[in-house]
């Protein structure tokens, strides 16, 4: 549901509970877990650091979900390191370990974040050829569908980036309504965000409109705490600097 603090005390309390209890599955597991915040909340050195030293607690373990798993989380931290080229072989190792060991879902968030990565990197025709097999896959299939926010989101940005506004807010929509399903409060706030300003660049302004409410309605299911509270007058601040780009 997008409440980030309340999953890091869940976490620490489970690998504290499983430590004591003597399983070592249970607590890497629940380690794991903490690791996504970490993701989440962009913290770059504990992310690497952590899912570093995960996978090298369960090596040689055959724990072949979680050590895919980490390695997309290393993939991340490397990432946030500006590590290209590591990044790029995690993500090449995680593709392939999801596709022979068959996790259909875990395989879909490998490809989507190998087909974001290429993005980043200029490769759009690449990124978007990877997003468009992957999100086949995800419609062949039954995988939750955050999987297909992923998609969506990242052939979005695409889409912006080569100025194709209307596309972009088809994109945005799609994308923010695979979110909705999801009840992920946070992410939905910054996906009805992105359908804003894509409607805005091209020039549906209504459509913004009724989009901007929906943003306004997934804060409002947040929990109201200091970072929380600054998401109205960050948005405010965006909407300023659309207003500045669509005069």
């Amino acid at each position: 549901k997008g409440e980030i603090e309340a999953e890091r005390v869940a976490a620490l309390r489970a690998s504290r509970l499983f430590a004591m209890a003597g399983s070592k599955a249970g607590k890497v597991r629940a380690d794991a877990e903490l690791e996504y915040v970490f993701h989440r909340t962009s913290d770059a050195q504990k992310c690497l650091k952590g899912a570093t030293q995960l996978a090298a607690e369960i090596r040689g373990r055959h724990y072949a979900w979680l050590d895919s798993y980490l390695l997309m989380e290393q993939a991340v931290g490397f990432a946030l390191n500006a590590q290209s080229r590591r990044t790029q072989q995690a993500l090449e190792e995680a593709v392939r370990k999801t596709n022979s060991d068959r996790y259909g879902t875990s395989y879909l968030r490998a490809i989507g974040m190998e087909a974001s990565f290429k993005m980043t990197e200029g490769d759009i025709v690449e990124g978007w050829s990877r997003d468009i097999f992957g999100l086949s896959l995800y419609w062949s299939g039954a995988s939750p569908p955050l999987r297909a926010y992923q998609f969506y989101a990242d052939l979005a940005i695409a889409a912006e980036a080569q100025g194709y506004w209307h596309l972009a807010y088809l994109l945005r929509k799609e994308a923010s309504e695979a979110n909705e399903l999801t009840g992920d409060h946070a992410r939905g706030r910054v996906a009805y965000f992105a359908v804003v300003q894509a409607a805005r660049m091209a020039g549906l302004n209504r459509e913004a409109d009724d989009a901007l409410l929906k943003t306004t309605a997934e804060i409002d299911l947040l929990p109201d705490n200091k970072i929380t509270r600054m998401y109205p007058a960050y948005n405010q601040l965006e909407l300023a600097k659309l207003d500045g780009q669509t005069q």
